[in-house]
């Protein structure tokens, strides 16, 4: 038996309690706009580990179209996140390109 939140005398060890799904999604959105901010920055390399690692998330990966409401906001980071890893190819090859020349 768990001790109840208020419960102040009891002797009992206390279990940490998971992440909830909206912790998740919050660490999720905060790592994708950190992606987008380096990405900004020019810094492409930082910018794709970030966004892969958000892409590669479980909730990311399993987010399906059907799903109820509640996976909407992951279901378009699962759609937008490979444009902006396209973008930050893109724009690391172009400077690539233009040190070369």
């Amino acid at each position: 038996m768990h001790p109840a939140i208020n419960d102040t005398d009891s002797k009992s060890q206390w279990e940490p309690l998971a992440p909830t799904k909206e912790a998740h999604e919050f660490h999720l959105s905060q790592t994708y706009h950190e992606g987008l901010l380096k990405l900004q920055a020019k810094e492409y390399e930082k910018a794709r580990e970030l966004l892969e690692s958000v892409l590669k998330y479980p909730l990311i990966a399993n987010a399906q179209v059907d799903s109820s409401a509640s996976d909407g906001h992951l279901l378009q980071l699962s759609i937008i996140i490979p444009r902006a890893l396209l973008a930050a190819a893109l724009s690391n090859d172009l400077v690539i390109l233009s040190l070369q020349l």
